[in-house]
């Protein structure tokens, strides 16, 4: 007599499946089939296997199409010398991401790694050199994606092309404050009864926006659920944070009005696991979200342009015209504008 399949057999199996689907959708066909469809979108909403979010990630961010030949070895090596940002990297990395295995001890490799990449980065982007936040994004990115050089290239993605991320980790953080303004001008259309009880209580969004715009969610909702908001964030840009930050009100909305002063705050900067969130309901609701503010043209404020990446390796290349042939790289700028 045959024995019935568990739940968790079963559970495998599907997985293996959509791993086979995505498997095809990333191979050959990527560019001519699946790079701008409607199918593409709605499996990312479903989320991505766990196994291949990182290929997939660089699939859709076109990591391939940014990079360049001895740019990230010349950076770190150069960092090594003339970053004055190496100690503050060297202590927000022994603090970032403790929790997990590969970062808890002391020097070990991802943390190497991290520090490689931040450090390397600091130099490569002067305009910005190293922004606290970025730690926990930068920790992320190299937990999902081959080698560490494919992490700062995503860094550089996510600040310096379509994601337009620049300004939120500028000193200035210029970006950052243009989006609280517009979260409470869509907070106030979209959930006034909230926006009214969050005023009366006098909460700062400051306090409790920095770790969802900055830090892209991480640490505020659980895990998993961060990792599916990057997801769509890679797919569709920065009006998913946008639309991510009002759903999370939206969601949590009587918690959010049973509670007042401190009790909210500490609840709005530290969710994590605390919240109840239907993952695959919330991904639902958030792909109607963006295409809905996106129709009403509301999605994302009205801003200026990060300097795109050939601007950063004109930037670098003239910062460091002296130094380029110095040491075991050499750069050879191939980039086209």
């Amino acid at each position: 007599k045959q024995v019935p399949p568990t739940t968790s057999q079963k559970m495998q199996q599907i997985e293996r499946e959509r791993a086979q689907k995505w498997n095809k959708m990333i191979g050959t066909e990527w560019e001519t089939k699946y790079r701008t469809s409607d199918k593409l979108r709605k499996r990312v909403y479903k989320g991505i296997p766990n196994s291949l979010r990182g290929p997939v990630w660089s699939k859709i961010i076109a990591l391939d199409s940014i990079k360049s030949k001895d740019i990230y070895e010349r950076a770190k090596f150069l960092a090594r010398e003339y970053s004055p940002d190496l100690m503050q990297i060297d202590v927000d990395v022994m603090r970032t991401l403790r929790e997990h295995v590969h970062f808890r001890e002391r020097y070990s490799s991802k943390q190497q790694a991290l520090f490689h990449v931040l450090s390397a980065y600091s130099m490569f982007n002067k305009r910005i050199g190293y922004c606290q936040g970025m730690a926990s994004v930068t920790g992320l990115l190299l937990m999902y994606l081959r080698e560490e050089e494919e992490a700062f290239w995503a860094l550089i993605a996510l600040t310096n092309t379509k994601y337009q991320m620049h300004e939120m980790y500028t000193e200035d953080m210029n970006k950052f404050h243009l989006f609280t303004g517009h979260h409470c001008v869509l907070r106030e259309r979209l959930i006034p009864k909230i926006d009214a009880h969050l005023k009366n209580n006098e909460v700062p969004e400051t306090m409790y926006l920095a770790k969802m715009l900055v830090q892209l969610f991480f640490g505020v909702l659980p895990y998993e659920l961060v990792l599916r908001i990057w997801d769509a964030l890679f797919l569709d840009g920065p009006g998913v944070i946008m639309a991510a930050s009002i759903l999370i009100f939206k969601i949590n909305r009587k918690t959010i009005l049973s509670l007042e002063s401190n009790e909210l705050l500490e609840f709005l900067t530290v969710m994590g696991e605390a919240v109840k969130i239907d993952h695959d309901k919330f991904m639902q609701d958030l792909m109607l979200m963006v295409d809905e503010l996106s129709k009403e043209n509301i999605l994302l404020p009205t801003e200026t342009k990060a300097p795109n990446t050939y601007q950063l390796f004109q930037d670098f290349k003239a910062s460091h015209e002296d130094n380029l042939q110095i040491g075991p790289y050499t750069i050879i700028f191939t980039i086209s504008e």
